[in-house]
């Protein structure tokens, strides 16, 4: 039979200890399930931290909220941030005008002599 950890041997980290903070300053189920949902931060409870927790006074609601923020999909774990929608930068076209050299045409002499009048002879 293995001996049970002393309730001081869990390690808590900062995020996971201010909410034990505020359970045990009985603050209300929701408004800590209100800052745990607004906090962004993904708790990924242990399975020995929340029997520390639960232990120590936290409620099942709050363990709730704790563990679906914990990584349980994508949608739960990924924090909502709202912005407001990226603009491209303008790009700088340039006109680019191609200038074609004057080309001058030059007929031969042997068409001097040809009118262009009809002949109704």
């Amino acid at each position: 039979m293995q001996a049970q950890q002393p309730a001081s041997a869990v390690s808590l980290t900062p995020s996971v200890a201010q909410v034990l903070h505020m359970a045990q300053s009985q603050v209300g189920d929701a408004t800590i399930i209100s800052y745990i949902n607004g906090s962004g931060v993904n708790y990924s409870l242990t399975p020995e931290q929340i029997i520390h927790l639960r232990q120590s006074g936290v409620s099942d609601p709050v363990l709730s909220a704790m563990i679906g923020r914990s990584g349980g999909g994508a949608a739960a774990a990924a924090p909502q941030v709202h912005s407001a929608p990226v603009q491209a930068a303008p790009v700088a076209t340039v006109a680019t005008v191609a200038t074609l050299p004057t080309v001058y045409y030059t007929y031969p002499t042997v068409y001097s002599a040809y009118s262009y009048y009809p002949y109704y002879g």
